[in-house]
């Protein structure tokens, strides 16, 4: 079901829900598929996990914990993630807040029910941490996050098909500033950048960034209305024809 319009006030709820729910986690991954939510991973302090949980939000709000034949990731916080189809792509993240970032590529293929380490072929987008990723046809793009060095504003492709990884360069326009945290969600051909910081300086940032795939072009659209201020670390998606963005922090508090 399609909705073309948000609703004029959104209205928080704690469902009641039931199976086996994960841990409390922070930086986890976390995607919609059909009429489920599923998360992987996180971290609780210093404790990091692989956990695979999957909400079913039609009807019992019923937690699971699928079984998946292979061998999982890793457990790891942070890391990109991207549905392409009934495939789960996951990049990098971090599995020691002192260590330096992973530079794997898992999928999960909803469909076999099973977990496969994929060997990327081309430019990899080497260690990364806190990197944002969206899906457009068969190309799932990777932008920014934390080298261990500090933040990027590097932009890669993978083509899910091939798996062979391809820079992705703007010959008419200038990439975004190197951030971390942010969101990237696709819009049909267009990839919607909101806010991130930068881990030297500790600025949050502000403002919409908008990535034409098919021009290979970055612009900054005027907006109009109630403006968000900046965050990093929040939730993106779509609803309909609208961007929702909501919760994160910004460079003195939570939002």
């Amino acid at each position: 079901m399609v909705h073309p319009h948000p609703p004029k006030a959104f209205k928080w709820l704690a469902p009641r829900v039931s199976g086996n729910a994960p841990e409390k986690f922070a930086h986890g991954a976390c995607v919609t598929f059909e009429q489920s939510l599923l998360t992987f991973g996180g971290v609780d302090g210093n404790v990091y996990s692989n956990d695979l949980r999957l909400l079913n939000t039609r009807s019992q709000m019923k937690f699971d914990t699928p079984k998946m034949a292979g061998k999982p990731p890793s457990p790891r916080a942070g890391c990109a993630a991207a549905l392409s189809g009934y495939r789960l792509f996951l990049y990098g993240g971090e599995s020691d807040a002192t260590g330096p970032p992973l530079d794997e590529l898992c999928c999960l293929d909803l469909e076999g029910a099973s977990w496969q380490q994929l060997i990327g072929r081309g430019m990899s987008p080497g260690r990364l941490s806190f990197a944002a990723a969206a899906s457009i046809g068969n190309k799932v793009y990777l932008f920014g996050g934390c080298t261990g060095e500090g933040v990027t504003n590097s932009f890669h492709c993978l083509d899910v098909v091939s798996t062979m990884w391809d820079p992705v360069e703007s010959l008419t326009s200038q990439p975004p500033s190197p951030r971390m945290g942010h969101t990237m969600v696709a819009v049909c051909s267009q990839l919607v950048v909101y806010g991130g910081k930068d881990k030297a300086t500790g600025k949050v940032f502000s403002g919409l960034i908008v990535f034409n795939t098919e021009g290979e072009h970055w612009s900054t659209p005027q907006v109009r209305g109630d403006i968000p201020r900046e965050r990093w670390g929040h939730s993106g998606f779509m609803w309909g024809r609208q961007l929702v963005l909501g919760l994160g922090s910004d460079e003195g508090h939570e939002t």
